[in-house]
């Protein structure tokens, strides 16, 4: 059969991807700026950015001290930047819990942030039962905020 240039395209990029679905690894790029920027991609993705999503952003890298030049060199290219997961479940727990957050800050679980979430929850290497198990919670919980110890305790 033979190949397209769309087939080609995919099997290149694969030879760079992690084999977790996610993009290869930006060198230099440390947790909190890939966190940061896997947050701008959740708010986008309904199509709207709205003034919570974008404070959110703006605070928590300030407060993660990420890195802001690596931000705008991304910023416009979302799909190439991967999670890059913290190894303690603690910190991961963190992660997955900013994610879902940014997920309901517009009071509104759009399909395509919910199959973001379950990537991401997979990427950060919970079971599928507990991706699922956090993603109900939250989603319930669409017009209450949930602070992270209360998030850790739905998530056992």
């Amino acid at each position: 059969m033979k190949e397209t240039i769309k087939d080609y395209w995919e099997n290149f990029k694969g030879l760079f991807s992690t084999g977790d679905g996610q993009p290869a690894p930006i060198n230099g790029m440390d947790e909190p700026t890939s966190l940061i920027l896997i947050l701008m991609k959740m708010a986008r993705a309904d199509g709207e950015v709205n003034h919570f999503e974008q404070m959110n952003t703006f605070l928590l890298t300030n407060t993660l001290k990420a890195d802001a030049n690596m931000i705008r060199q991304y910023s416009d290219d979302l799909d190439k930047v991967p999670l890059i997961a913290p190894r303690e479940r603690n910190e991961r727990e963190d992660y997955f819990w900013r994610i879902l957050t940014m997920m309901k800050m517009d009071l509104h679980a759009h399909p395509e942030e919910l199959k973001m979430c379950e990537e991401l929850g997979k990427v950060l290497k919970f079971s599928s039962k507990d991706v699922k198990k956090a993603i109900d919670y939250m989603t319930e919980n669409m017009n209450k905020t949930v602070g992270f110890e209360e998030f850790q305790q739905a998530m056992k």
